[in-house]
């Protein structure tokens, strides 16, 4: 028995479920392609972002690092200028430590002698007023320090650099009969005393070469070879 044949309308209808079949699959092609293109438009697009994002965080870093070093440069900077200020009264002062108090004592006398010590002249004594860094009554067997005030700092320059020459002062070149070491030393700000203090701790501890103080100010050789370099914090010590 052979198949019924098929109406026209039958095959039409197939026909149009094919036609419609193929459209959805190509409609369903072009949706998953369009999708494609859009997630690779997203992934290219976060790749951009991130490298952005990654170069943007760069910039903000350095930008943070160049922000940070102005900061410390004005710091260090405005205490520089705080410092120099600070010894500007104190630009035409030296300390004198080591010579023990004594009962009368004429410090005009004592500044004279010292003077002679360090290769002055009597005709070119320095012009200088000076006083004890102690409170009354000061006790015989004291050394309180000695301020010695100089009429000219070009004197007192001259002063301070004998002394810094000659290395060894002692208390028997002014006449007392003691082996002991008299001391001068520029008048520091309270700040500056601190740091010296501190870097003479790692003077001692062999972690820097030497310390010295011009003009107020804080100069350290880290070693021998090394040119000495200004400083106003601990931190800039490189050991």
């Amino acid at each position: 028995m052979g198949k019924p044949k098929r109406s026209k309308q039958d095959l039409d209808t197939s026909e149009e479920f094919t036609d419609t079949s193929n459209l959805l699959d190509r409609i369903q092609r072009m949706i998953d392609a369009a999708i494609s293109q859009v997630l690779l438009k997203i992934s290219e697009t976060k790749t951009e972002i991130q490298s952005e994002i990654t170069t943007l965080r760069d910039e903000l870093s350095e930008y943070k690092q160049k922000c940070s070093k102005s900061i410390r440069s004005v710091q260090e900077e405005l205490k520089l200028t705080q410092e120099k200020m600070l010894h500007l009264a104190k630009s035409n002062d030296l300390i004198i430590t080591g010579i023990p108090f004594q009962p009368n004592e004429k410090l005009g006398d004592t500044i004279r002698k010292v003077s002679l010590a360090l290769g002055f002249a009597d005709s070119e004594l320095p012009l200088v007023s000076a006083k004890r860094l102690s409170r009354s009554p000061i006790q015989e067997s004291s050394s309180p320090p000695i301020l010695v005030e100089f009429a000219f700092k070009s004197v007192r320059n001259e002063f301070f650099g004998r002394y810094l020459k000659k290395r060894s002062l002692a208390l028997t070149h002014i006449d007392i009969n003691v082996n002991r070491r008299i001391y001068i030393n520029e008048n520091l700000s309270e700040s500056t005393r601190k740091l010296k203090g501190e870097l003479l701790k790692l003077k001692r501890s062999g972690s820097i070469q030497s310390v010295f103080t011009k003009d107020g100010l804080v100069f350290v050789k880290t070693s021998v070879e090394k040119t000495p370099k200004l400083i106003t914090s601990i931190d800039q010590v490189d050991c």
